[in-house]
C-alpha cells in the first residue's frame, strides 16, 4: 500500500482528467471552468511531485523509477502545460 503513495501524482492526474472530461461533456459552455480547473489540477500535481521523497525509489519490479531527474521532468512538463493553457486563453480571447 505504501508503494501507491509514490505514484500519487499520476493517479491524481488520471482521475482529474476523467472528472474534467465529464464536466466538459455534461456542462454547457464550460470552457473557462474546465480550463481553470485544469490549471489548478496541474499546480496541485506539481505540489504532489515536490512532496515526494528525495531518495531513489524503484517500484513495480524496478520498471518504475522515481528519482530527482524524473521529479524535475514531471515538474517541468506540468509547468509548461499550465503555461500553454494560460497563453491559449489569451489566444482564444483575441481570435474568438
Amino acid at each position: 500500500m505504501e508503494k501507491i503513495l509514490y505514484v500519487l501524482p499520476e493517479i491524481f492526474l488520471s482521475l482529474s482528467i476523467l472528472i474534467l472530461l465529464m464536466v466538459g461533456v455534461f456542462m454547457k459552455k464550460s470552457y473557462k471552468l474546465v480550463n481553470l480547473l485544469t490549471i489548478l489540477t496541474m499546480l496541485f500535481a506539481i505540489a504532489l511531485v515536490i512532496n515526494q521523497p528525495d531518495e531513489i525509489v524503484k517500484i513495480f519490479n524496478d520498471s518504475y523509477i522515481i528519482d530527482n531527474l524524473s521529479g524535475y521532468m514531471k515538474i517541468l512538463t506540468l509547468l509548461f502545460c499550465s503555461l500553454v493553457l494560460v497563453f491559449s486563453q489569451e489566444y482564444i480571447k483575441l481570435n474568438k
